[in-house]
């Protein structure tokens, strides 16, 4: 086998090899939240602070993070807006999170008893 030849090959095996990386990355949707009273996602409570809120389209769970730690997960379903939303809102209702919606995106995430259609 020519030299050239064994490069070409050797390029294409180190191309298939990062494919997956590529292929794997997963899209998700994050916002900051400052929350000024105790509210409760899934069955966790939280306390009144600075949050991440993490979305995973791929994963359908809504993930509620501090100092880098997920504190609370959920499940949640996936709406589609009609507009793009203005700004990032999160939603609730009796201290509990029902929607999340992301600042420049026509998809939102609803929690709790609106996720399962209802």
């Amino acid at each position: 086998m020519s030299c050239s030849a064994k490069r070409y090959l050797g390029g294409l095996a180190i191309l298939a090899l990062a494919l997956p990386v590529w292929a794997g990355s997963e899209k998700t949707y994050s916002a900051e939240w400052d929350l000024s009273q105790a509210t409760t996602i899934g069955s966790t409570q939280i306390t009144a602070g600075t949050y991440r809120v993490i979305a995973h389209p791929n994963q359908n769970t809504l993930d509620i993070v501090q100092n880098g730690k997920v504190i609370a997960q959920t499940e949640c379903h996936w709406i589609q807006l009609p507009k793009k939303a203005d700004e990032t809102e999160v939603d609730t209702d009796n201290n509990k999170i029902v929607q999340v919606q992301f600042a420049g995106k026509t998809e939102a995430v609803q929690v709790g008893e609106t996720s399962a259609g209802n």
